[in-house]
């Protein structure tokens, strides 16, 4: 394994040449994810040829304010969610296979989002847990997943 660190991005590259058959010629995608931000992983190109990137942090756009009734706080909290959940999506969509991982349950909220969404009814999409971790450890996680799996 060979750290490379560039000043704009932290990749990761792994010498192995042959990855599984499940996701040979198939665009990949990870995405650590909690409820304030989330890192977008793949390939520059979405190959699975062993050279991840941190594409994109999105972070949540959270207003902490608490004026009026309940019922409107957890209309605009499900309003807010609604656009980062969007705002991932288009870095997204042009995967075949998404590895969704973190903390809580923002994981499964994300992909729930996304198989209501018919651009997304064919695509694998598969949960992990994670805490938070380095870049390089969430670099890594997305290679092991679409590795050895």
């Amino acid at each position: 394994m060979k750290v490379i660190n560039k000043p704009d991005d932290l990749r990761l590259f792994c010498n192995q040449t042959k990855q599984p058959m499940k996701y040979q010629n198939k665009k990949v995608a990870g995405v650590w994810i909690d409820h304030d931000h989330a890192y977008i992983i793949r390939s520059s190109d979405y190959k699975s040829n062993g050279l991840f990137e941190i594409q994109e942090k999105i972070k949540a756009d959270h207003h902490p304010e608490h004026s009026g009734s309940e019922h409107t706080f957890h209309q605009k909290q499900a309003q807010e969610q609604h656009k980062f959940f969007s705002a991932l999506t288009s870095h997204l969509n042009q995967a075949d296979a998404l590895y969704i991982f973190g903390p809580g349950k923002a994981q499964e909220q994300l992909r729930n989002y996304l198989i209501e969404d018919k651009q997304y009814k064919n695509k694998e999409i598969v949960i992990g847990t994670a805490q938070h971790q380095t870049p390089n450890q969430l670099i890594a996680q997305v290679r092991e997943h679409f590795y050895h799996n």
